[in-house]
């Protein structure tokens, strides 16, 4: 595993953090450590590869391969498990066939785009980009067509509306999928067209650009690999 950091979920600080190296050993001082965490810590799993790999890749350096090969060890064991798994590309965590493989005695959220969902939560939000993207995925339009199509699908998701002292609601990818929320501003659309491009194989980023304007220092754009 990439690393895991050990959280004490009902006091919210930061208890104790292990890193490990890519090619680290699942041996039996790997899991004698895991056994080591109270059954009420969150062992939350990330990535610490390059984060260009993170966005494109599909999963080269194993990030998901290792996590479902830790569920099924975790799966022997007398005892629950609370885990977190940090989600870079939602695409390749779906693909990747972990939600299918999560063991009774252990309990999974997901974080993405700095949100922490329940699990319920993250299907529910994948359920509502499958049926937004699904149309133009499963078309026989050309890569080059699906952009396009992706792209008017976030143009016109929202009208641009900044969200004020609470700038979340109109830049997390949570937020902004969310019905009942009207704030949508260039980072937030830059992440909507991140997502939508991913579900429909195309790998994109974003990143930063500098503008001259009295308002912010930077808008954040999308490239298309």
């Amino acid at each position: 595993m990439d690393g895991f950091i050990i959280n004490d979920e009902e006091y919210d600080y930061l208890s104790h953090s292990t890193e490990f190296s890519r090619y680290q050993e699942f041996d039996d001082e790997f899991f004698q450590d895991l056994l080591d965490v109270p059954e009420e810590y969150v062992i939350e799993l990330y990535d610490i590869s390059d984060t260009l790999k993170k966005y494109t890749s599909k999963d080269e350096k194993g990030y998901y391969s290792n996590i479902l090969f830790l569920l099924n060890k975790l799966s022997t064991f007398d005892r629950n498990f609370k885990l977190r798994i940090l989600v870079y590309n939602m695409e390749i965590f779906r693909n990747s066939n972990i939600l299918n493989n999560i063991p009774k005695n252990v309990s999974v959220s997901i974080m993405c785009d700095s949100d922490v969902y329940s699990l319920d939560e993250y299907l529910k939000q994948e359920e509502k980009i499958e049926k937004l993207v699904a149309p133009i995925r499963d078309s026989n339009l050309s890569p080059f067509e699906k952009c396009l199509a992706v792209y008017n699908v976030v143009k016109n998701f929202k009208d641009y509306k900044d969200s004020g002292s609470d700038i979340t609601k109109s830049r997390r990818l949570k937020n902004v999928l969310d019905d009942d929320n009207e704030y949508l501003v260039c980072v937030g659309f830059s992440k909507l067209l991140n997502t939508f491009l991913h579900r429909i194989g195309i790998s994109s980023m974003d990143y930063d650009v500098d503008v001259d304007t009295s308002i912010t220092s930077s808008k954040l754009k999308n490239v298309v690999m």
